[in-house]
């Protein structure tokens, strides 16, 4: 698909996945009409929406809003969750100004990765985040950890739906990919297998954050 800037979200490859989030009530044929549209998606675009995920409203609902009651606080109380360094592999908190994706340029950027000196002045991103690991040793913030768990959980049922309709795209096994994976279901697979990371770009003033 050409990449102009007359792309809409109406050219947008949208895929309804529930013949494989909700296997039992879909057949074989269902779910060979659903890969074959991933499948082409994935080929001519690279992306694509999903609908028929299951997902409720109320646990985005319930995610959004502890997210917000948590970033919004000062600083110095999100400062508490810096666990180390930023890619810390404990997760936590990470403040505006130490992510500069950027400063990672490699030979597929505009300019093929040779000017590494322009790419290490660049700006640190305005977006500070989250990233957890559900882990005991590091307790979730009470602000968004029960929705962060129910949320996650839930990503993980998908995961493992998309999983199965790639590989049914692909002529392989359903549960191909999940010899990869533990079996989803806990939160202590999914230490395991995953990290969840929110990122959240707060509200900036006119001129703010601009290269200059």
């Amino acid at each position: 698909m050409p990449h102009d800037a007359e792309t809409t979200v109406e050219t947008l490859p949208v895929i309804d996945i529930s013949s494989f989030t909700f296997a039992s009530a879909h057949t074989h044929a269902d779910r060979d009409i659903t890969s074959k549209k991933w499948d082409k998606a994935m080929t001519d675009v690279g992306f694509a929406l999903i609908t028929g995920h299951g997902v409720s409203a109320q646990t985005v609902d319930d995610m959004r809003a502890g997210a917000t009651q948590y970033f919004t606080q000062s600083g110095e109380e999100k400062a508490r969750d810096i666990r180390g360094p930023y890619g810390c592999p404990d997760g936590g908190y990470t403040a505006m100004g130490a992510e500069a994706v950027g400063r990672t340029r490699d030979g597929h950027g505009a300019d093929g990765g040779n000017q590494p000196a322009a790419a290490a002045t660049k700006p640190p991103d305005l977006v500070e985040s989250y990233v957890f690991k559900f882990r005991e040793k590091f307790p979730e913030p009470p602000q968004m950890a029960a929705a962060a768990a129910t949320y996650a959980l839930e990503l993980q049922r998908v995961l493992a739906s998309l999983h199965e309709m790639s590989a049914q795209a692909l002529g392989l096994p359903l549960d191909f990919f999940s010899q990869y994976y533990r079996t989803p279901g806990d939160l202590s697979t999914l230490a395991d297998n995953c990290s969840m990371r929110l990122a959240y770009y707060p509200p900036l003033d006119a001129g703010q954050g601009s290269e200059g």
